[in-house]
């Protein structure tokens, strides 16, 4: 009878002890993917993600409705014409997304684009582009080409992600 209760107590402590084994290895897991030492749940849908630079929470996403980081000084994203940053800062729109799949995403929007400085929040341009990311490593997608004018006629533009920035491809 007393080692029958030793036993039963035994058992209770061992359960116990797995409970908070488990706990705090979820909120290690949990960790360790918001700092980005792990691919985020996005993943699981099976989908290469994409550079967003708009936060630091989710710098990757599945079909983002923004792309920033690519000008290194927050003077160009590419979204869509339902934004206009002119009228609401930050709001670019959503880029629309016709294709995403595991070697490439197609999509169209806007390339918007301000000279900075002097001129502050309130003079983006807006011009149409065609939007293609493609060449997946470990589930993001490393290169994005679209096209505007930066000054010198309209020129496709081809980047590369280095960490999480967007540096253009010299050719």
């Amino acid at each position: 009878m007393i080692r029958q209760r030793i036993d039963t107590h035994r058992r209770a402590l061992v359960h116990q002890r797995l409970r908070g084994l488990a706990c705090a290895a979820a909120v290690c897991l949990l960790a360790l993917i918001g700092l980005g030492a792990l691919p985020s749940l996005a993943h699981a849908s099976g989908k290469p993600s994409l550079l967003t630079e708009l936060t630091t929470s989710r710098p990757f996403e599945v079909r983002p409705a923004v792309i920033g980081g690519w000008t290194g000084d927050g003077t160009g994203f590419v979204g869509g014409a339902d934004g206009n940053p002119n009228l609401a800062f930050g709001e670019f729109g959503h880029v629309e997304w016709t294709q995403w799949g595991n070697r490439q995403a197609l999509g169209s929007g806007v390339a918007w684009v301000s000279p900075g400085g002097a001129c502050g929040d309130s003079c983006w341009s807006a011009e149409p582009t065609g939007i293609r990311a493609f060449r997946v490593r470990r589930h993001h997608f490393t290169r994005l080409s679209f096209s505007y004018d930066a000054g010198s006629g309209r020129d496709n533009h081809v980047f590369r992600l280095q960490g999480y920035t967007w540096l253009p491809v010299i050719h």
